[in-house]
């Protein structure tokens, strides 16, 4: 007996008859859908409807032993590599599944070169048994002509979402161009479920309070700080960041409109009735005053891209939660010169970090600088050079003549900000 069609979170089932000599089967599913995060499209009916195809192939062929491998996957994300589709090669390789069965190819393999792959491991000379590929539509690729038709259905399966792809890209960009609601879900400040139609009350006084603030003159961290001692988080339970504040409150949906990317005028599309398709949060009049003070370019103070102003900055982990250590201003100033660290930072921005390692920055800089060019210095390293520079060990000796000649430009450039920040903390 085959397990039940509504069995949707068994990763394996064994028949009570079946051997362990009995092959493995594997039924791939997989469903794409924007609208839900990658865990809920898993167990969607529309993967459990491909599972329960696949069932009943299986039982055609008498199989006593099935693995699922069921998963999700967007449609606007399609370079997102697949954790179900991977683990199914590797199991292939390993000898382990000798029978894989999807409702379709394009289910299977979203592009010509999943079809590769899933070939190349199931014949591979390491492989055995060699594993067959089947679908509920009646492929085989036992033979040469299976394996055409499949890499022929899965390139159209390719053209085909390419062409849907297209369509719904065009849809959206007319929808936005009338102001109209596109299929993403509500953010902060619009009620779940009502298409951008309705306010969430709390949320919108949040919004239109944090608008008055920042019209009277105080600063989006001060807000921020406000908003996480009071217990506010996204949609998602996260602590809100700076720049993901400015991104909401500025959006066109707080005036109940969509902006084209590129283009400044706001459109504010309404239904027949004359009702907007998105319901405004705040007035047009407040929110031009809040794009006027967060979006004037006098507020940047950094470029973005610019250098590190510390040699190992983004480069060290801590050890005890994984955190990015971050470079910190004057330390220990009352027990004489101040000096700079590198630290776990705990703050309104960055709450997961311990807050417990820290470090100091030039005598680690020193460290590691010293470390490096000594392992430069290693006959091993410098054979490996040669390799990458595709000369000889007289080539890898001038590789790391330049390096270190970077490596000291690189010094003298932290050397000197390090002056200008010593300076203006003075």
């Amino acid at each position: 007996m085959l397990p039940a069609r509504n069995a949707s979170s068994e990763t394996e089932w064994v028949a009570p008859d079946a051997s362990p000599t009995d092959s493995w089967w594997a039924i791939y599913a997989r469903i794409s859908d924007s609208g839900e995060d990658e865990a809920k499209r898993q167990l969607t009916p529309g993967v459990e409807r491909q599972v329960a195809d696949c069932l009943a192939r299986a039982h055609e062929f008498g199989a006593k032993r099935i693995r699922f491998y069921r998963e999700g996957g967007s449609a606007f994300d399609e370079d997102k590599e697949r954790a179900g589709f991977k683990q199914l090669i590797e199991d292939i390789q390993a000898g382990e599944i000798a029978h894989v069965i999807a409702w379709r190819a394009e289910r299977l393999a979203r592009k010509p070169k999943d079809a590769e792959a899933l070939i190349s491991a199931s014949k591979a000379d390491s492989v055995t048994p060699i594993a067959t590929i089947y679908t509920c539509d009646g492929i085989n690729s036992e033979t040469e002509l299976g394996k055409m038709l499949f890499r022929q259905l899965v390139l159209f399966g390719r053209w085909e979402s390419l062409q849907i792809s297209s369509r719904v890209r065009r849809h959206r960009q007319e929808s936005m161009k009338k102001g109209r609601f596109t299929g993403s879900p509500p953010a902060f400040g619009h009620l779940d479920g009502t298409r951008w139609r309705a306010t969430a009350p709390k949320e919108v006084a949040l919004i239109r309070e944090g608008a008055d603030r920042i019209i009277a003159g105080q600063g989006v961290r001060t807000i921020l700080r406000d908003w996480r001692d009071r217990g506010v988080r996204t949609r998602k339970g996260s602590l809100w960041r700076h720049r993901a504040w400015i991104k909401m409150i500025t959006s066109p949906r707080m005036v109940g409109g969509r902006m084209m990317a590129g283009e400044e005028t706001v459109q504010i599309g309404k239904d027949d009735e004359g009702r907007p398709w998105i319901a405004p949060i705040l007035d047009r009049e407040t929110w031009d005053a809040v794009r006027r003070v967060l979006l004037d370019p006098s507020r940047r103070k950094h470029d973005r891209g610019g250098k590190p102003r510390h040699l190992l900055t983004g480069l060290m982990l801590c050890g005890l939660c994984a955190g990015v250590l971050r470079a910190k201003g004057q330390s220990g100033k009352s027990h004489g010169p101040g000096y700079w660290t590198y630290g776990c930072v705990n703050d309104a921005y960055h709450d997961e970090a311990c807050g417990r390692v820290w470090i100091k920055g030039a005598d680690t800089d020193a460290y590691i600088e010293n470390v490096t060019l000594s392992k430069l210095r290693e006959p091993t390293v410098r054979r490996a050079l040669s390799l990458i520079v595709g000369g000889s060990s007289a080539d890898a000796d001038a590789e790391v003549k330049e390096l270190r000649l970077e490596f000291d430009e690189v010094r003298e450039e932290v050397l000197r900000l390090e002056r200008l920040s010593l300076e203006g903390s003075a």
